[in-house]
């Protein structure tokens, strides 16, 4: 039967009321499940497997025994900083006279001499709203420049700012060092965006082929009206050019529609093709141009003991 029902686990378990109260889900059902299978994978050497299912039976049921297998697992797992810390809270939870408290402080202590430390500075003028971020950490004002321990491994540091580029370095950090990086916000983004009023050639060019259009437009209705009229005449005019009323007044009316018919197809024609000129040679891009700069043992198999 687990130890959680003892009585000295249940005393170990009450000195931890903060960290259950931060618990948005308690399922213990399911955490002891998670933590059987994180012991089986442990026991394998397969820490990248046990490791995540510690942490989430931590999360559904925190108990001292998880966490202190979940400290040992990333320990293996070369994840120097995250054990020490775990091994703390383990310290911190408990009471000094619980048996887990000693083994649990010796632990920590070994990896801090091995802990290494990352010092990221921002340098350069000052940006309102810059921000640095370590590998999805974002760090504060007051976390800049000081030694801050890491796991072992390569980071990325990333700066943004208001109306700034985006600038990144890296740097690798090994167990035990202590590294630095200076880092800077980007240059200012620079929109040299021109909006200027359209060019007069431009707006000549429409023009001609605007009154081009209508005069085809008039040219081509009058000379409608004009073959409409020459049919009257036939039909009232006979071949020696006597025409009754109706005839005379359909010739009289078709000679000036034919007027008409010719100015403006002639004008039309001139202003379509002057207007196509002038826009040809003005070019039709539009008047914007933009540009950015732009060790296994007993407690080890009892969750809530260890």
């Amino acid at each position: 039967m687990r130890a959680r029902f003892s009585i000295l686990v249940t005393a170990a378990l009450s000195v931890l009321p903060a960290r259950s109260a931060l618990a948005e889900v308690r399922d213990p059902a399911a955490a002891e499940a998670l933590f059987r299978e994180g012991r089986a994978a442990a026991q394998k050497g397969n820490w990248d497997v046990a490791c995540p299912k510690f942490r989430e039976s931590e999360r559904l049921d925190p108990a001292a025994g998880t966490l202190l297998n979940l400290a040992d697992c990333e320990e293996h797992r070369n994840k120097v900083a995250t054990a020490w810390q775990l091994f703390r809270q383990v310290v911190e939870s408990l009471p000094e006279s619980d048996e887990r408290v000693p083994l649990a402080k010796r632990r920590a202590a070994e990896l801090e001499r091995r802990l290494p430390h990352l010092t990221v500075r921002l340098v350069g003028p000052p940006v309102s709203g810059a921000k640095v971020v370590r590998n999805d950490v974002e760090l504060s004002e007051a976390s800049l420049g000081s030694a801050l321990p890491v796991d072992p491994g390569t980071y990325q540091i990333v700066v943004t700012g208001p109306g700034r580029q985006m600038t990144t370095a890296s740097v690798a950090v090994a167990e035990g060092a202590r590294s630095s990086i200076d880092v800077r916000t980007g240059a200012e983004v620079v929109d040299t965006s021109v909006e200027g009023p359209p060019r007069s050639g431009h707006t000549a060019g429409w023009v001609a082929a605007g009154v081009g259009v209508v005069g085809l437009g008039v040219g081509t209705v009058a000379g409608i009206l004009t073959l409409d009229r020459r049919s009257t005449v036939d039909a009232n005019c006979t071949a020696d050019k006597r025409c009754n009323a109706v005839g005379y007044d359909a010739a009289q009316s078709g000679k000036t529609l034919g007027v008409v018919t010719t100015a403006g197809l002639l004008l039309g024609a001139a202003g379509v093709g002057v207007g196509a000129y002038i826009l040809f040679r003005e070019g039709d891009a539009g008047p914007r141009v933009s540009a950015h700069f732009s060790p296994v043992d007993r407690a080890f198999s009892l969750r809530a003991n260890w």
